[in-house]
Protein backbone atom coordinates (compact mmCIF):
# COMPACT_ATOMS: atom_id res chain seq x y z
CA UNK A 1 0.00 0.00 0.00
CA UNK A 2 2.99 2.57 0.86
CA UNK A 3 4.52 1.70 -2.46
CA UNK A 4 1.46 2.27 -4.35
CA UNK A 5 1.11 6.03 -2.78
CA UNK A 6 5.03 6.47 -3.26
CA UNK A 7 4.05 6.24 -7.04
CA UNK A 8 1.08 8.19 -7.33
CA UNK A 9 2.82 10.71 -5.96
CA UNK A 10 5.75 10.28 -8.17
CA UNK A 11 3.26 10.38 -10.95
CA UNK A 12 1.24 13.46 -9.61
CA UNK A 13 5.04 15.11 -9.14
CA UNK A 14 6.10 14.29 -12.79
CA UNK A 15 2.85 15.53 -14.50
CA UNK A 16 2.82 19.13 -12.40
CA UNK A 17 7.01 19.29 -13.11
CA UNK A 18 5.71 19.04 -17.32
CA UNK A 19 2.94 21.47 -16.95
CA UNK A 20 5.31 23.89 -14.57
CA UNK A 21 7.88 23.43 -17.80
CA UNK A 22 5.78 23.80 -20.70
CA UNK A 23 4.43 27.00 -18.51
CA UNK A 24 7.58 28.56 -18.12
CA UNK A 25 8.32 27.85 -22.21
CA UNK A 26 5.28 29.79 -23.03
CA UNK A 27 6.46 32.58 -20.65
CA UNK A 28 10.25 32.51 -22.10
CA UNK A 29 8.51 32.85 -25.64
CA UNK A 30 6.05 35.03 -24.67
CA UNK A 31 9.01 37.53 -23.15
CA UNK A 32 11.09 37.19 -26.14
CA UNK A 33 8.47 38.48 -28.45
CA UNK A 34 8.83 41.64 -26.38
CA UNK A 35 5.57 41.28 -24.36
CA UNK A 36 5.31 42.81 -21.32
CA UNK A 37 5.65 41.37 -17.63
CA UNK A 38 2.07 42.64 -16.99
CA UNK A 39 0.23 41.42 -20.54
CA UNK A 40 2.78 37.62 -20.15
CA UNK A 41 0.73 38.05 -16.31
CA UNK A 42 -2.67 38.48 -17.83
CA UNK A 43 -2.52 35.79 -20.38
CA UNK A 44 -1.21 32.83 -17.80
CA UNK A 45 -4.24 34.09 -15.87
CA UNK A 46 -6.37 33.35 -18.83
CA UNK A 47 -4.63 30.12 -18.97
CA UNK A 48 -5.34 28.92 -15.71
CA UNK A 49 -9.08 29.71 -16.58
CA UNK A 50 -9.76 27.46 -19.25
CA UNK A 51 -11.12 27.45 -22.80
CA UNK A 52 -13.41 30.08 -22.49
CA UNK A 53 -10.65 32.94 -22.64
CA UNK A 54 -9.19 31.34 -25.87
CA UNK A 55 -10.99 34.75 -27.49
CA UNK A 56 -9.13 37.15 -24.97
CA UNK A 57 -5.63 34.88 -25.32
CA UNK A 58 -5.99 35.21 -29.44
CA UNK A 59 -6.34 38.61 -29.91
CA UNK A 60 -3.41 39.42 -27.31
CA UNK A 61 -1.52 37.18 -29.83
CA UNK A 62 -2.41 39.40 -32.71
CA UNK A 63 -1.64 42.30 -31.20
CA UNK A 64 1.44 41.27 -30.20
CA UNK A 65 2.14 40.02 -33.42
CA UNK A 66 1.47 43.18 -35.01
CA UNK A 67 3.78 45.42 -32.79
CA UNK A 68 6.39 42.69 -33.60
CA UNK A 69 5.62 43.18 -37.36
CA UNK A 70 5.98 46.94 -36.78
CA UNK A 71 9.01 46.69 -35.09
CA UNK A 72 10.88 44.59 -37.61
CA UNK A 73 9.64 47.05 -40.62
CA UNK A 74 11.11 50.27 -38.77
Amino acid sequence: MRQNRILLLLTQFKSLFTVLCRCLRVIECLKKSGMEIRDIKQFMEWCAQGSATYPQRRAMFLRQREAVEAEIAH
